[in-house]
């Protein structure tokens, strides 16, 4: 073997050592973790999931069961992890959020629109959401399986404001009507028909008396197209 290939494999060798050294040495350690989308988890819990992920090597990274150990908690429906280099791991989460609960047996359950479980046992959930009360349902692993007049409430209850919802204390469903309260106001909603239309004109109802301070007796949306507001004298 010539000298110069010599050098040249040699060369070669020392690159090929240094950058495996460099790959290896603590410049690309883990040092920080950025989370973006958290308005309902806490980043204590956060924390508590990435923990052991803090110091490892960026490059060795294995996001699959980063991603994994994410998804775990039930209120993280979804993650994008973005590695930046040289240390740090962006996180995207998307949230589940809770629109209701059901009081089973003593224990609340906290469940999305579409009947995902996101917590049990709890009087007070992260969020503020309503009680349904009267309905029919049943449970099918993590998941609520709705009757159609319960799903009809839920995807009604999805397309408020997340503060208008929090208002409501409870629906109730009794004798094929619909029943509910704002805070400390009575609702009637009639029939269980319509329901998209009648909480859209609840929510633009709720805002006008918030906005205007009205002392109410109660709210009439039976006929959605000629609400009754009922003023306290």
């Amino acid at each position: 073997m010539s000298q110069n290939k010599l050098l040249v494999y040699l060369v070669a060798f020392i690159s090929t050592m240094a950058l495996i050294s460099f790959s290896l040495s603590p410049f690309f350690h883990i040092a920080n973790f950025e989370y973006h989308g958290l308005n309902i988890i806490t980043k204590e819990e956060i924390i508590n999931i990435i923990e052991p992920y803090i110091n490892l090597n960026i490059l060795f990274l294995d996001q699959g069961d980063l991603n994994k150990d994410l998804l775990l908690h039930p209120y993280i429906k979804s993650v994008d992890i973005i590695k930046n280099y040289p240390n740090q791991i962006r996180l995207n989460i998307k949230e589940r959020e809770p629109i209701a609960k059901i009081n089973n047996n003593g224990q609340y359950i906290f469940f999305t629109s579409n009947g995902f479980i996101v917590e049990t046992g709890s009087i007070k959930s992260r969020l503020s959401v309503p009680e349904i009360k009267g309905l029919g349902y049943s449970l099918n692993n993590n998941y609520i399986s709705f009757s159609r007049v319960l799903n009809d409430i839920v995807q009604a209850l999805k397309e408020l404001d997340i503060s208008i919802r929090a208002g409501i204390v409870t629906v109730i469903y009794k004798e094929n009507t619909i029943s509910a309260s704002y805070q400390n106001i009575p609702i009637y909603l009639g029939l269980p028909s319509q329901l998209m239309d009648k909480f859209r004109v609840l929510q633009s109802i709720i805002i006008k008396i918030t906005q205007e301070k009205l002392d109410v007796e109660y709210i009439d949306v039976t006929l959605y197209k000629k609400p009754v507001i009922k003023l306290n004298n």
